[in-house]
């Protein structure tokens, strides 16, 4: 996933290419884009709002929003943990 390229999507406009953009469901909403930018841009917000745009507009089918859920819940905690696991210095 590339968060600069979602961001600087959204400072062109390019509104109806970004709701149909696979990517911004990849967002795993751990913040991490946020943090690193040093412009302070809210990554995390933004995907979360175009999320939110692609549901209610109707992008998406109605029942995305429950698979979504599951994979939240099975998939993303692991992931996490796993991305953590790797990131942290060995002592």
């Amino acid at each position: 996933m590339r968060p600069q390229k979602i961001v600087r999507m959204a400072s062109l406009g390019m509104l109806a290419e970004l709701l149909t953009l696979s990517e911004i469901w990849y967002c795993l909403d751990c913040g991490r884009c946020s943090r690193a930018c040093s412009q302070q841009v809210k990554g995390r917000d933004i995907i979360r709002r175009l999320q939110h745009l692609a549901v209610t507009g109707g992008i998406v089918d109605d029942g995305f929003t429950q698979r979504l859920e599951e994979m939240d819940r099975r998939l993303y905690p692991r992931l996490l943990s796993d991305m953590d696991a790797l990131l942290s210095p060995t002592l």
